[in-house]
């Protein structure tokens, strides 16, 4: 569930709770191009427009900012091949979200005490720590999902934003901490949006 920052040439549609967000992504710079209300009248033939001819059809990131996000935490996968281990997350996702359409795992790395399990987690006896997410098809998802479509552009992808925001507060803190000092084990971070609306990141390790 990484965003690909390695091509950044995208059209960035962030789904909020009031609006959504239109952004306008290039190698140099992001700009916001407009903020369009979920009841908007002509919000279709805005987006649809904003896409084609500002964001000249690139492929479109949709970045769910929503409050309404699930996830469990602690997920533990039984040791398996490579292979299958694709498979077994698949089953374990829709035995924990089995009504969410919209579900995806992230392999995180395990903390014992203050020392970092590497290789992504992996522990003895175990085929890896995950975090579980799910999002509902709510009416603001479907309405994002249907006015891509409609503009004949590609989806690069559809991710959340307080996942993605955990390397960035990440990177924050230890800007902010320098480097005589060592970074706290937890780090908070609370930013307001454009639109207003609040966003905190709490990670761990």
């Amino acid at each position: 569930m990484a965003i690909p920052f390695l091509t950044p040439a995208r059209c960035v549609l962030l789904v909020g709770d009031e609006a959504l967000y239109v952004y306008n992504v290039s190698f140099k710079a992001a700009k916001m191009l407009a903020a369009v209300p979920w009841q908007s009248d002509d919000f279709e033939e805005t987006v649809t427009g904003l896409i084609r001819k500002e964001c000249k059809g690139k492929p479109v990131m949709i970045l769910n900012d929503m409050t309404d996000q699930h996830f469990k935490g602690g997920q533990r996968m039984p040791r398996v091949s490579p292979l299958d281990r694709f498979n077994v997350v698949k089953r374990k996702l829709q035995v924990a979200f089995p009504s969410y359409p919209i579900r995806g795992a992230l392999q995180v790395k395990q903390s014992r005490g203050k020392k970092v399990v590497p290789e992504e987690g992996k522990v003895k006896g175990g085929g890896g720590l995950y975090l579980f997410a799910a999002v509902p098809m709510s009416d603001p998802v479907a309405k994002t999902v249907n006015v891509v479509h409609k503009s004949m552009a590609s989806i690069a992808g559809f991710y959340l934003l307080p996942i993605e925001a955990a390397d960035m507060v990440q990177a924050i803190a230890k800007k902010v901490s320098g480097r005589k000092r060592k970074p706290a084990r937890w780090v908070i971070f609370i930013g307001q949006h454009q639109g207003q609306a609040l966003r905190q990141v709490i990670t761990r390790d």
